[in-house]
């Protein structure tokens, strides 16, 4: 699950800065926050072996 959320949280940083605007350190710090946020949200809602048992919460 982590692997999955690293990536969206990637993507959604490099919107988010698209314009250069952002220091390092505060994107970094972003994605760190919306990682952890986001990991805990899904913890009951990831089935590794049922891929699509739970897709809709997400």
């Amino acid at each position: 699950m982590k692997d999955e959320v690293t990536a969206g949280v990637q993507f959604i940083s490099r919107l988010v800065n698209r314009n250069d605007k952002l220091d390092k350190e505060r994107l970094e710090q972003f994605g760190e926050c919306l990682i952890s946020i986001l990991c805990e949200r899904f913890t009951r809602h990831w089935y590794p072996e049922k891929p699509l048992k739970g897709q809709a919460y997400r």
